[in-house]
């Protein structure tokens, strides 16, 4: 099955109507406390506090002081959950393990959303028993027979922190969220592994024409939540997996270009040309900048990147290995298409590319000014970009007083464009190489194989057919070549015995 098969996500909404109503329920706080987090439904799961460690020691001595006072074990249980609550059972709003008092804190902040006009999400995510035992969530020989066995069966942290990060990876894309705040728990009251969630978009977030807050999940939402999900749980095996490994090769290369440029700033300093190319502000020397004044400059460093890269001992190899084993895998969880999987894998490329430009550029930022101040008028024309060059050139061919052929700017335009033309017709020449050599290449033994072997009938006309051609075009050519007079043999057009007599 894929990722959309093992991660099963449904959701619905809630908005508050003009008569105080809402479209699914107007009391979304109560739904956290009283159906979310009812004690037949979930487990609990030590709350996690940092400062209010009172809280803790108050609890745990009400706790203690139920055991000592309680006549029965039955009695000893009820004591401790009323001291504890509903701490434990819920998480949410940057923390794994909520409280009871912050449990009843964030379904009052939702209650107050949904008031004022905000759209309350109730997410359900379902989990692939399979996909539990393969991530370590439930043991391997743990079988579901009934309803709640999956109680004190399950790793409630490891789940809720990859949930916690799907939803950070949902909330942060693009189309996503402004401020999305979600209350969650895990119940294992059926004999499905399942999360609910109660979540808010405190900021403005995607709004319909009238104003009201969308409450539908795209997609692309779901996809991310559910990557989100498994990443997390592939970089915690014990075992590094592919989304591990990628990170991995990543940093591999870019500490192999960092080598690299160092080496060759100690040995010969870098090219007086890129140095010529940067700008004085040393904030915008990054790869992805829309700043003008780099492109130049970028195009540089991505060419002896690139170039570095494709040389022998290079990790580039082994780095997009990784990246196509993380695409299949990818497009085996999600059935990607194959434009998909082809734009995957050439982002994973240009990801490592532009993390080694910046590499570049970190070493070149931390040099002494005076290492930096290369600057001559050829150098300083030809780090120009090419349509501003163009248009300077342009603006001072059209004036009178620019009419000679000594301006620099007007050869750096001429010497440019012979320089693109070439790298265009290199280009298209080895395009052209490569479909030659395609046309050429023999036809595999396993097509000749498909081919129907013809039938007695069919070769024994084809032989009479190609000789009755034989003997014409022998008679034919026969004919022509004596009765023609005056015309030697030397002095024959050579295509017409060669291309009609052969």
């Amino acid at each position: 099955m894929g990722l959309k098969q093992d991660v099963v996500v449904v959701n619905e909404f809630s908005v508050k109507k003009p008569d105080g109503s809402g479209s699914r329920g107007a009391t979304p706080g109560s739904y956290v406390t009283r159906y979310m987090a009812r004690e037949q439904a979930v487990e609990s799961l030590a709350p996690v506090q940092r400062l209010r460690t009172d809280d803790f020691i108050l609890r745990y001595m009400a706790r203690e002081s139920a055991v000592e006072r309680a006549p029965s074990r039955r009695a000893a249980k009820d004591e401790m959950r009323q001291a504890q609550g509903d701490g434990g059972v819920a998480f949410g709003y940057g923390t794994v393990s909520l409280s009871d008092e912050q449990l009843r804190a964030a379904s009052r902040d939702l209650q107050k959303h949904f008031d004022k006009g905000h759209t309350v999400f109730k997410t359900v995510l379902s989990f692939d028993e399979a996909y539990l035992k393969k991530h370590g969530i439930v043991d391997a020989d743990f079988h579901c027979e009934n309803r709640g066995d999956y109680r004190g069966h399950i790793d409630q942290m490891k789940l809720r922190m990859a949930i916690m990060h799907g939803l950070n990876g949902m909330s942060a894309g693009s189309g996503g969220f402004d401020d999305l705040r979600y209350v969650g728990v895990i119940q294992v009251d059926t004999e499905h592994v399942h999360c609910h969630l109660a979540m808010v978009d405190a900021g403005t977030g995607r709004l319909m024409p009238n104003g009201q807050q969308k409450g539908k999940l795209l997609d692309r939402h779901k996809s991310r939540l559910r990557r989100g999900v498994d990443a997390w749980l592939d970089e915690k095996q014990a075992v590094a997996h592919l989304s591990s490994a990628v990170g991995y090769e990543r940093r591999n290369v870019t500490t192999f270009i960092k080598r690299w440029a160092h080496e060759r700033m100690r040995a010969e300093a870098l090219p007086q040309f890129l140095l010529a190319c940067l700008p004085a502000d040393r904030r915008l020397w990054r790869a992805g900048t829309n700043d003008m004044r780099m492109r130049k400059a970028n195009e540089i460093v991505t060419e002896l990147v690139t170039e570095q890269l494709g040389r022998a001992g290079s990790p580039m190899p082994a780095a997009m290995e990784k990246i196509v084993d993380y695409a299949n895998e990818r497009r085996a969880k999600e059935s990607l298409t194959t434009d998909a999987w082809q734009r995957l894998v050439d982002s994973g490329r240009a990801q490592i590319i532009e993390r080694a430009v910046n590499g570049v550029y970190q070493l070149v930022r931390a040099l002494p000014p005076d290492e930096l101040r290369i600057r001559t008028p050829m150098l300083k024309v030809m780090g120009m970009d090419y349509e501003q060059m163009a248009a300077l050139a342009r603006d001072r061919q059209d004036a009178a007083s620019q009419e000679t052929d000594d301006d620099l700017v007007s050869f750096g335009f001429r010497l440019r464009s012979y320089a693109s033309r070439l790298d265009h017709h290199r280009e298209r020449a080895a395009a052209y190489r490569d479909l030659v050599r395609q046309w050429r290449r023999p036809m595999p033994p396993a097509w000749r194989w498909r081919t129907r072997a013809p039938s007695m009938t069919s070769i024994a006309s084809r032989r009479s057919t190609s000789a009755g051609l034989w003997r014409s075009t022998s008679t034919s050519c026969r004919s022509s070549a004596t009765s023609t007079p005056g015309m030697s043999s030397t002095s024959r057009s050579p295509s017409m015995g060669s291309a009609s007599c052969r």
